[in-house]
């Protein structure tokens, strides 16, 4: 899956700006709120039944220094990616939604809240 499309769905739609609050594989620095899209270590698998057509999982991590403003971002973060019949950059997308409501982890050496939401979905490489 692109997730740099997938951030740049969330910055489109208000939620927050590419290297700034919007992080795909890696951030450099959890200040404030922030947003980083994650693959798994199993990648996409390949459906050799339907040629082009991939399935796809990959996390949603949310942090913030106050609880509720991290949920509140976490939410906003599922609305935007939840997608259906759409095509972004070199994907048609058949579906993409949250598998999970967010989870929160116990407060980081950072001081932050942290927020995991894993998205599943499937998509054709155009």
């Amino acid at each position: 899956m692109n997730l740099e499309a997938m951030a740049k769905k969330l910055q489109k739609d208000g939620v927050g700006r590419m290297g700034v609050d919007i992080f795909v594989g890696h951030a450099q620095e959890k200040k404030g709120n922030g947003i980083l899209l994650r693959d798994t270590y199993a990648g996409d698998p390949i459906d050799y039944e339907l040629p082009g057509f991939c399935r796809t999982r990959f996390h949603g991590i949310v942090w913030s220094k106050k609880y509720r403003d991290g949920e509140a971002l976490a939410l906003k973060m599922m609305k935007s990616l939840t997608i259906q019949e759409t095509t972004l950059e070199d994907m048609e997308i058949r579906y993409l939604r949250p598998r999970n409501r967010p989870v929160s982890y116990p407060l980081s050496e950072g001081s932050t809240f942290e927020f995991l939401v894993i998205f599943d979905g499937v998509y054709v490489i155009v």
